[in-house]
């Protein structure tokens, strides 16, 4: 590869770099929730710190809310919150980064061991953490990169110490983490980790599968049987959404639109290196490199797209990727080892150039775009949260996009619309008992995306929806958002919680976490609950 071409990578990675930060840091600083999925496991974080169950035995009883993954994110979260005194999605998204910066670090050191070249490790890690899908993802309260973290530290333990008993069972414990962090993590990593280890000891590898086997059993079982069947119903029974081949396809139509280049410069990497029955280590590459790309590496990446295929299902987002950006990274970081003549080489490198080229354009116009777009309309978010923690004094709110306004507010999560819209979908849930509510018109606010959209129809069921219009008043139309208000006329006890609500702001379950509950006999000031969290 000519020296020039060399030098205008190195200067396209620090400029792809030097525009990371400032996106990022906006995103992080805004006061509410960037992305759906933020405001649940905010309040998760705050049902640990009240020392509640994240995994209710029935799914039928209120408060309706799901938690789709493991215990240890949400952990996370209120541990570093409660250390930092930082709001739960600011914690949340301390977390991701960091998260974040550590997978770059291993992809980094992940290349630079394989090949033998800087440049090919520094080339892979901003491949990986330039990519607009793991820039935005970073900046939000989402548990993907801190289980990709914990996925990628078990498989360089492996790579590098593949015949040490001591860190083989560092890798599973790692592996066990990052399956406690997010399910599909079961994918990439240990079908690349036995696949290595079977190539280096076959023994190791029966180890480590029967070790994690029996382990995450192990666990999985003591979860279930101490939430009386609950971890099951989260984790499996209300994550198993209707699959969608269309949405798979707009799912991928989005990654083949931001990461051609590099698809592309993946594929002819991978297909250089396994197309050939015997791979000799180049200049500098170590010596047990080809086999580790043959075989964990390419296990990783089958993995990996198993993994990125579950993006069908529906609700969900291009996070399903990350597992596959990372190996995709990989390969296209080894493509620097054919040579520094070879034409092949030199049109992949240019490939690559062109690649980190597209990424920087389209961090600087879709993040930042995205982000100024809430900044814009700040003033509004202010507004419609005002409304909230007003409310908030006098009885349990429901909201779907502004959910994270509710928790900030100081008031654990009653309804998680989207989850219980797809559980009633799928005959699990029968909303009865929450349309009885809403007859009673027993919430003080009702916030929706707005009626007629795709979207409300998606959150909000008919049977919902119709009571909520039959019962309630429309008082203010935000951007994406509709205020409803109970329509004059109420019941006798509106304005006190019904104990059928099964709302435990009332109770005090939900209190600030001192070392013991407080069982206040009404509601506490909106100041109180903010407290929880801490102001921001």
């Amino acid at each position: 590869m000519s020296s020039r071409l060399r030098l205008a990578l190195w200067g396209c990675l620090l400029l792809n770099l030097l525009l990371l930060p400032w996106p990022v840091m906006r995103a992080v600083g805004f006061p509410f929730g960037l992305d759906y999925g933020e405001a649940p496991l905010a309040d998760q974080a705050a049902r640990v710190l009240a020392g509640q169950t994240l995994y209710k035995a029935n799914l039928n009883e209120p408060p309706y809310v799901i938690t789709n993954y493991g215990p240890l994110y949400p952990t996370a979260i209120a541990l570093v919150s409660r250390v930092t005194g930082r709001p739960l999605l600011t914690a949340g998204r301390i977390i991701s980064i960091c998260a974040a910066l550590l997978c770059t670090l291993l992809i980094d050191l992940f290349a630079l061991k394989l090949t033998g070249d800087r440049l090919a490790g520094a080339l892979a890690a901003t491949l990986f953490l330039g990519n607009p899908l793991v820039i935005y993802w970073s900046s939000l309260a989402r548990v993907d990169l801190l289980a990709l973290c914990f996925s990628l530290s078990a498989l360089y333990i492996l790579y590098r110490r593949p015949r040490s008993w001591r860190w083989l069972g560092v890798a599973v414990a790692l592996m066990i983490a990052a399956i406690y962090t997010r399910q599909t993590a079961i994918f990439a990593v240990p079908l690349a980790g036995a696949v290595w280890l079977w190539h280096i000891a076959p023994k190791r590898s029966l180890v480590f599968l029967v070790a994690l086997s029996v382990i995450g059993l192990a666990l999985y079982g003591i979860a279930n049987l101490a939430t009386a069947g609950g971890f099951y119903l989260h984790t499996v029974v209300a994550n198993a959404n209707r699959y969608d081949l269309a949405h798979l396809g707009r799912m991928s139509g989005r990654l083949l639109q931001i990461w051609p280049f590099g698809i592309l410069v993946a594929g002819l990497a991978a297909w250089q290196t396994l197309g050939r029955r015997r791979q000799a280590s180049v200049a500098g590459q170590p010596a047990e490199a080809p086999a580790f790309l043959r075989y964990g590496v390419a296990a990783f990446t089958v993995g990996a797209l198993v993994s990125a295929l579950t993006v069908g299902k529906v609700g969900s987002n291009v996070n399903y990727f990350l597992d596959l950006l990372a190996a995709l990274a990989l390969w296209a970081g080894t493509s620097l080892t054919w040579g520094k003549r070879n034409r092949f080489a030199v049109g992949l490198a240019g490939l690559l150039l062109a690649q980190l080229i597209w990424a920087s354009i389209g961090d600087v116009i879709s993040l930042n775009s995205s982000v100024n777009a809430q900044w814009q309309h700040v003033d509004e978010s202010q507004a419609l949260y005002a409304e909230i923690v007003a409310a908030a004094a006098t009885g349990p709110v429901l909201a779907d996009d502004t959910m994270d306004m509710v928790v900030l507010a100081g008031q654990p999560l009653y309804l998680q619309p989207f989850e219980y819209a797809q559980l009633y979908r799928a005959g699990l849930w029968d909303p009865s008992a929450l349309v009885t509510a809403i007859e009673g018109r027993q919430f003080p606010l009702i916030i929706t995306v707005n009626p007629g959209t795709a979207l409300n129809r998606e959150r909000w069921p008919a049977p919902i929806m119709a009571a909520i219009e039959d019962h309630y008043t429309v008082e203010r139309t935000f951007r994406n958002s509709t205020l409803y208000r109970p329509t004059p006329g109420l019941p006798e006890n509106y304005g006190e919680p019904d104990k059928d609500l099964g709302f435990s702001i009332w109770n005090g379950g939900f209190s600030r976490f001192r070392g013991q509950r407080e069982q206040p006999a009404k509601a506490s000031s909106p100041e109180d609950y903010l407290n929880f969290y801490g102001s921001g």
